[in-house]
């Protein structure tokens, strides 16, 4: 009996034993499956045309696995950046090296490229950062150190380091300058008393001079500092990256600039490849979208050079306190497109300010526009930017497409053919829309006329058939029908 008793008691204990593996690996399985349910998500995000309602640390999980990948999809981490960082040690400065093309998109490959380009920096630094005065002073020769050559302070010689020297000094303290007036409120670059004298303002001038030397066809600019000023606050206040804040902010501001140098570039003020063609490209999308209040700046003769031009030159860095131009440079740095999202936030934020501007003089509204309202949330302006682009996209795609309307037919039916598609809702009220205002457009006289065409023109009737049958095809139980 107490053998028996024994083994029962040991076969219960396996029993039990096996049970709890059983559940430790069910846990397992369960955390496994969660994990690769996170993977699978961030993904399979681009390509969801919903977005996805998640907690804080999933979001943040999600924004990590998409760097954490040994090939970075690009498109995934626009579409990531486009709905704002997180607040998260090490996500917006990697997130924006990316963006700018700092980091490849091979992850291997980015510990070299840092290792190289930081090496590059600080070689640059050594070069071009010129001061004769240790040439006489730190153990030279006697012939290097005489200053009665050809090389001497009072030399007119091309060649000469002292003529060099004291050019770039003007160049710097006209650096100097502006870079005192970069976010001169914020702590982090005025811990002394010295207005100007901390080491990041030393690293703003250090990379401001480096790139006007590697540049000299367009060397420093006015306003250049507001655009490096955020890029090298992201990575100076990041842990993870403040060690190497100057060499990295200086590569990124590099490639920013490539993108944007036009607006800087005096020879092309006048041109339309400069900032000139720019404010024309915004002030037609008003025009576009928004002819009333296109028409009410025209006849208050506000011209948007007037308050468009330091918008669209420093990306809105002037406009909003630094957290929302970072939120702003979060999208503007995820478009695809490069820069054509800033259109929309800058259209945005008039549409925001419409029904002030349309009840404004001209005097209080050049003050509105060039201090604009800071109740405004930046979340608000994104939202309606991304509105504005969504419909302005549709419109144009509706255009092309009703040239082809063989293919508008054969679109419409794989749409219908497919329930989770809200195509043909969106498309339905967008083209509705569109056609309530070219209808307005069209005068009393060209209506008589194609009356008078359509009663003569046999293929009219056709034409009128095959307009019932497309109409039949594109109706959505959300909307009437299509026009």
């Amino acid at each position: 009996d107490i053998m028996s008793n024994i083994s029962v008691e040991e076969e219960s204990n396996s029993v039990n034993q096996d049970n709890n593996n059983n559940n430790n690996n069910d846990n397992d399985n369960i955390e496994s499956e969660e994990n690769k349910h996170i993977h699978v998500e961030v993904l399979n995000i681009s390509e969801s045309p919903q977005p996805i309602r998640q907690t804080i640390n999933e979001r943040v999980e999600m924004f990590k696995v998409a760097v954490a990948q040994d090939k970075i999809e690009i498109k995934l981490i626009q579409k990531l950046a486009a709905s704002g960082i997180p607040e998260k040690p090490g996500l917006r400065a990697t997130y924006w090296k990316i963006l700018l093309n700092y980091l490849p998109l091979q992850r291997k490959y980015w510990d070299d490229e840092l290792k190289k380009s930081r090496k590059i920096y600080q070689e640059w630094v050594q070069e071009l950062i010129l001061d004769p005065h240790q040439k006489y002073t730190e153990g030279q020769n006697h012939e290097e150190s005489d200053v009665s050559g050809c090389d001497h302070p009072l030399s007119l010689d091309s060649t000469s380091v002292w003529g060099t020297y004291f050019k770039d000094n003007d160049m710097q303290n006209e650096i100097d300058k502006d870079v005192k007036r970069t976010f001169p409120h914020l702590h982090f670059f005025n811990k002394d008393i010295d207005v100007g004298s901390t080491t990041h303002f030393e690293a703003l001038r250090r990379i401001l001079f480096i790139y006007a030397k590697l540049n000299p066809g367009i060397r420093y600019v006015q306003g250049m500092n507001e655009i490096v000023g955020p890029v090298y606050y992201v990575l100076a206040t990041d842990p993870e990256h403040s060690k190497h804040a100057e060499s990295d902010a200086f590569f990124c501001f590099q490639n920013l600039m490539s993108e944007i140098m036009n607006r800087f570039c005096k020879s092309l003020d006048h041109d339309d490849l400069g900032v000139t063609g720019t404010m024309k490209e915004l002030n037609n999308l008003l025009k576009q979208k928004d002819l009333e209040l296109w028409q009410y700046l025209e006849d208050q003769a506000i011209n948007p050079q007037f308050y468009s031009f330091r918008w669209l030159t420093l990306l809105l860095s002037q406009e909003f306190d630094l957290p929302e131009v970072l939120r702003l440079w979060d999208a503007l740095f995820s478009d695809p497109n490069r820069f054509e999202f800033l259109h929309y936030c800058c259209l945005a934020m008039l549409e925001n300010v419409r029904i002030k501007i349309l009840d404004n003089d001209y005097a209080n509204n050049i003050k509105l526009l060039q201090n604009y309202p800071q109740e405004i949330e930046m979340q608000t302006i994104l939202k309606t930017a991304f509105k504005l682009r969504d419909d302005y996209d549709n419109f144009v795609f509706q255009r092309k497409v009703v040239e082809d309307p063989i293919q508008l037919l054969d679109d419409d039916i794989d749409n219908i053919n497919n329930p989770e598609s809200n195509n043909v809702t969106n498309i339905s009220s967008n083209v509705n829309s569109i056609n309530d205002q070219n209808n307005n457009n069209i005068s009393e006289k060209n209506n008589k006329q194609n009356n008078n065409s359509n009663t003569n023109n046999p293929s009219s009737s056709l034409k009128n058939s095959f307009d019932g049958v497309l109409n039949f095809f594109t109706r959505s139980p959300t909307t009437s029908r299509r026009t």
